[in-house]
C-alpha cells in the first residue's frame, strides 16, 4: 500500500488524525506494517530530519540497567485504534511492547496509541510501565542510539517496523505548493516475515509467517492505492 506523506494541515495530537500529514516533530514509533518505506519526492525548506533508532539496542540497554522496568514492557498494554479499528472490534485493546516469541524477538512501540488508550479507557497505567516506556522513549533521543539522515530527493528508506523506530523533526514548508514537502510511503507485507504471538493479533491482524497484515479500517475514501507485481 502507498500513500501520500506531506502537510495538509492535520497536527500529531489529534485523535482522529494521521500525525504524517502534520509538520509537526514525530517522535520514535513504528508503522502498521512489517515494512515501512519512504521514497522522497520532494524536500522541506528546512527541517524533517529522519531518525531510526534499534528497539533491540534499547531492549538490551534497560536488561541492563533496569530489568525490573523492561519486565513490565513484556506485560500487557492499553493501546487505542484511534477510531480506525475494524467493524464489531472494540476501540481499545490490550498487548505487550515486547515480545519472544520462536525465538525472536519482536515490538510493537506506538506511545501515542497508548497514551490514547489509557485515556479513552478512564484508567491510569500502572506506574512501572509508565516509568519503562519514558525510559525506552528517553533513550531512543540518546544520540548513542539513533542515526540521523536529511533526506535528498530519490532517496529511499526502508524500515523493519518489528524490530527498528522511526522518527522525523519538524519541518517548515516552502509556500509554493507545487515545492512542499512530500513523500510516498510503502507499507509492505514480506513474504518472509516471522510468525508472531497471538498478542499481537488485535494490531497486526494476521499472526501467521508470511502473511499480509497490518493497515488501517478507515469509513473515508480510499487513500492508498494498491500495486501488485509478479
Amino acid at each position: 500500500m502507498i500513500g501520500d506523506v506531506r502537510q495538509i494541515g492535520d497536527t500529531a495530537d489529534n485523535f482522529s488524525g494521521r500525525a504524517y500529514t502534520s509538520s509537526d516533530d514525530l517522535h520514535f514509533h513504528c508503522d502498521s506494517a512489517d515494512v515501512a518505506g519512504l521514497f522522497c519526492l520532494r524536500v522541506a525548506k528546512a527541517g524533517g530530519i529522519s531518525r531510526a533508532v534499534s528497539i533491540v539496542a534499547i531492549h538490551n540497554e534497560m536488561a541492563r540497567a533496569r530489568p525490573d522496568l523492561l519486565a513490565a514492557l513484556y506485560r500487557p498494554l492499553v493501546y487505542s485504534h484511534r477510531g480506525r479499528q475494524a467493524p464489531g472490534a472494540a476501540p481499545e485493546y490490550e498487548q505487550p511492547m515486547f515480545a519472544c516469541f520462536a525465538g525472536r524477538f519482536v515490538s510493537r512501540v506506538s506511545p501515542a496509541y497508548i497514551e490514547w488508550g489509557y485515556k479513552k479507557r478512564g484508567t491510569e497505567m500502572p506506574a512501572d510501565q509508565k516509568a519503562a516506556m519514558e525510559m525506552v522513549m528517553g533513550l531512543t533521543e540518546d544520540p548513542a542510539f539513533f542515526m540521523e539522515k536529511e533526506f535528498a530527493e530519490g532517496d529511499i528508506q526502508f524500515v523493519n517496523n518489528l524490530r527498528l523506530l522511526h522518527a522525523r523533526s519538524e519541518f517548515t514548508d516552502h509556500p509554493d505548493p507545487d515545492e512542499k514537502r512530500h513523500l510516498l510511503r510503502l507499507w509492505l507485507s514480506v513474504p518472509d516475515s516471522p510468525e508472531l504471538p497471538a498478542s499481537f493479533a488485535p494490531y497486526y491482524g494476521e499472526v501467521a509467517a508470511g502473511a499480509v497484515r497490518g493497515g488501517y479500517w478507515t469509513d473515508q475514501e480510499p487513500v492508498f492505492e494498491t500495486l501488485f507485481a509478479q
